[in-house]
């Protein structure tokens, strides 16, 4: 699923899980991060 975080937040979604919450590897949380904000999310809140 190439892409799939990017699809998520461009068709809406507004919440996440990273890191080791979830029972199969993803991104990492720095991945996900730098993810967020190369799609212009302002995560500094």
């Amino acid at each position: 699923m190439d892409k799939s975080g990017e699809k998520a937040f461009l068709s809406g979604a507004d919440a996440t899980i990273t890191g080791n919450m979830l029972t199969t590897s993803g991104n990492n949380i720095k991945q996900d991060i730098e993810m967020l904000r190369n799609l212009g999310f302002d995560l500094s809140k």
